[in-house]
């Protein structure tokens, strides 16, 4: 039998907006294998902020296996994946535009290179 799909409603309050978030994390330079990926669904736009926050203040105390948010994306579930934007670029977008609550000295600046960083796109055909 069949399961029945899951359906996403819109919502327009940001602690109940849907997001899929696609993570790629990058290895240390001495390894020769591929980074790894995975994915995960999380609610909220504060709760998908904190985790992001989260993984990149855990990585600097674990180097060996940490997320890259340039190469890692957000896009907001009913968007077309087209619209997905970097780790950086969402983070940055977030704090500056007053839609998340960060009372810390966390800046994202501190983890990508330059501001071309921040245009980074999804590299597939839709």
């Amino acid at each position: 039998m069949a399961r029945e799909a899951i359906t996403f409603i819109e919502a327009e309050n940001p602690d109940k907006k849907v997001y899929l978030f696609l993570q790629e994390n990058m290895l240390n330079d001495d390894s020769n294998e591929e980074p790894t990926r995975d994915w995960r669904i999380v609610i909220g736009r504060q709760a998908l902020y904190n985790l992001l926050k989260g993984y990149l203040e855990y990585s600097d105390t674990t180097p060996e296996d940490i997320m890259n948010p340039v190469y890692s994306f957000v896009v907001e579930i009913n968007m077309p994946i087209t619209k997905a934007v970097n780790v950086c670029k969402f983070m940055k977008m977030m704090k500056e535009e007053g839609k998340v609550v960060d009372n810390s000295d966390f800046n994202i600046a501190d983890y990508y290179y330059e501001e071309d960083d921040l245009e980074m796109t999804l590299d597939m055909e839709v």
